[in-house]
């Protein structure tokens, strides 16, 4: 997440470390940002890193058919078009409160709208966001889930309740509201390891 402006780093080395500590095999892009952020350019990044990695499945000791993307916010859009339109489509998306709908998203001004590229080869989707996230609606996740839905590809959703935006994993919320967005890392790594991806 960042807004294709920065990175922020609660969504990228400790979700990669809690993946790690559940026995999967972790890496995390660095797409492109800011004045270099013009689509499509963090798609072809998206597909660059995933060319690589299956094209070294075999000396990594990877599943090359079970490798999935995980996005949050402005990382979330890119996990979901990575999902819906990149040629090197992944296997699973894990997708966590992202500005799904495209339009203007921080640096990109003509970001595209991942619902709208829902099509039969989508793959298998882990949607989570809070309804009271203040800056991505969470009109995002029910277009997406529709569209999902319409062309009947496998999918999770979890609206929490209370939880800001930029929650990552959870360990990081203030929730004066109760409730706890955390867990979901754990959650999806049980679906994941049972699912037929």
């Amino acid at each position: 997440g960042g807004s294709y402006k920065t990175c922020f780093r609660r969504e990228g080395d400790p979700v990669a470390l809690g993946y790690l500590r559940a026995g999967f095999q972790a890496f995390v892009l660095h797409y492109s940002l800011g004045e270099h952020a013009a689509w499509p350019n963090p798609l072809q990044d998206f597909d660059q890193a995933m060319e690589w990695i299956r094209s070294h499945a075999g000396e990594w000791g990877i599943y090359e058919d079970k490798i999935a993307v995980v996005g949050f916010s402005a990382g979330g859009h890119l996990a979901a078009c990575a999902a819906t339109m990149s040629k090197n489509r992944p296997d699973a998306a894990i997708i966590g409160y992202g500005a799904i709908l495209g339009g203007e998203v921080g640096a990109v001004k003509n970001a595209p709208n991942a619902a709208e590229a829902v099509d039969g080869n989508t793959c298998p989707c882990f949607l989570f966001t809070s309804r009271t996230d203040e800056v991505i609606s969470v009109g995002n996740y029910t277009a997406f889930m529709d569209a999902l839905d319409r062309y009947d590809v496998s999918f999770e959703s979890h609206i929490y309740a209370y939880g800001p935006h930029g929650f990552s994993e959870g360990r990081y919320a203030s929730l004066s509201e109760g409730g706890h967005p955390g867990g979901w890392t754990i959650l999806w790594s049980g679906c994941l390891m049972f699912s037929a991806i």
